[in-house]
């Protein structure tokens, strides 16, 4: 069972905080600030395999976690740093952010590698803040929390041709015949309810991949019928062939019905060239007289290779039909390799929020937005130096000022991330 799409949270590991140690050791006068760095927390890492074909195991599992960082240590030891997780996906496998829809990466190439959460960065020991005016620091930072997301994934095919038409064309009984593939077949529309994907081998040196789409409908590119779904592995297709049943009373609507919903889905499907196939054309002796209509009709179309005709049950045509697929395959319009994307970076929709102070209820306000914040979550307050650092960074962003202008009176509470204290005016 072919399962295309899932939504699974992500959460990168916590850095190590930093040591805020001083050296002792006998002999050793004022063996100064020894405290080391935290390690940098594991990463959540998308990882492409060629050999999952499906998103079902995230069906059952959709929270993954990397490993948190360890503290630094006295004598300058750095922390240990997290293990990243990988998580493997098939090929073909579209990354998005799902509270922004920002594509992350799409990874269609084998062995591709993607940070989908970056692991937080490790807190500093007191070391680092040493200095010819202060010698014996006693201050350290957090490290950072790890990026937490939630992540789609969504899987497009990799097949070299598509197979489109309305239901009962013969899609699925053509993929039988010209590969191993072996679909569900029955004489009642929707029989095919996934995509199959099978191998056509032309000789020992060449093969190409097909994709048998589910059948569109009138409407498929708003949720009808099938198609939604499944108009996304027509994408990554070179080129359509496309199925129109010979007895059908209007092979022209079939045909326009099936185009018309590649383009109000994609204006890249709608261009996509066709090889227009008839299909079950041992049903109708006379069938290129009832035809003729069409064919003439398809002249007049671009983007069009050529019209065929076939039947797969009685194997008429089918082998026309394979090696024309080659022939059009190795024309150099049509013989594009997949490109990967990997985005260099994730913009969010909305711009950083100002900072401000927010009144919670009488006595209590909140200090919210801005950078500000941001160097918070970094800074110890439990030492002398600690107070010392978060009131020169108050002073910076004025929040005295932004206290006063909400109304805040002398002994009222403010919170600032995990922190809080009451507030005095000068």
């Amino acid at each position: 069972m072919l399962i295309d799409y899932a939504k699974i949270k992500i959460r990168a590991g916590k850095g190590g905080d930093g040591s805020s140690s001083f050296h002792r050791e006998k002999f050793v006068p004022r063996g100064g600030p020894d405290g080391g760095n935290g390690g940098r927390g594991g990463d959540v890492i998308f990882e492409s395999d060629r050999n999952i074909k499906t998103l079902i195991d995230f069906k059952y599992k959709r929270n993954y976690t990397a490993e948190n960082a360890v503290a630094g240590q006295s004598n300058n030891k750095t922390g240990k740093s997290g293990e990243d997780t990988i998580i493997k996906i098939p090929v073909g496998t579209v990354i998005k952010n799902a509270e922004t829809n920002a594509v992350i990466a799409d990874l269609n190439v084998h062995g591709l590698r993607v940070v989908g959460a970056r692991g937080g960065a490790g807190g500093r020991g007191n070391t680092v803040f040493k200095s010819a005016t202060h010698q014996s620091p006693d201050y350290c930072e957090f490290g950072l929390l790890g990026e937490e997301k939630e992540i789609i994934l969504e899987l497009k095919l990799l097949a070299d041709v598509a197979v489109i038409g309305l239901p009962n064309a013969g899609k699925s009984t053509l993929l039988s015949v010209i590969s191993a593939a072996k679909p569900k077949i029955a004489d009642y529309p929707f029989t095919t309810l996934t995509p199959n994907l099978g191998v056509v081998k032309v000789d020992d040196d060449y093969s190409f991949t097909v994709a048998d789409i589910p059948g569109l409908i009138e409407n498929a590119h708003t949720g009808a019928g099938l198609g939604l779904a499944f108009l996304k592995h027509i994408e990554r297709s070179r080129f359509l062939v496309h199925l129109i049943d010979v007895n059908s009373d209007d092979l022209i609507m079939d045909f326009e019905i099936i185009n018309n919903e590649l383009n109000k889905y994609s204006e890249i499907l709608a261009g996509r060239s066709q090889i227009v196939v008839i299909t079950k054309t041992d049903t109708l002796p006379d069938y290129r007289i009832i035809t003729s209509d069409f064919e003439n009709y398809i002249k007049e179309k671009s983007k069009i290779i050529c019209l065929m005709y076939i039947s797969s049950s009685a194997n008429l045509g089918v082998r026309e039909l394979i090696f024309k697929i080659r022939e059009t395959l190795e024309l150099p319009e049509f013989n594009i390799p997949q490109t990967p994307f990997i985005a260099e970076k994730e913009y969010k929709l909305e711009e950083e929020k100002p900072l401000e102070a927010i009144k919670l209820g009488e006595g209590s306000f909140e200090i919210k937005g801005g950078h500000f914040l941001k160097i918070i979550t970094r800074m110890k307050t439990s030492t002398d130096d600690g107070l010392i650092r978060l009131n020169k960074l108050m002073e910076q962003y004025n929040i005295n000022f932004l206290l006063k202008n909400a109304g805040a009176q002398n002994g009222d509470r403010v919170y600032i991330g995990s922190n809080f204290f009451d507030y005095y005016e000068d």
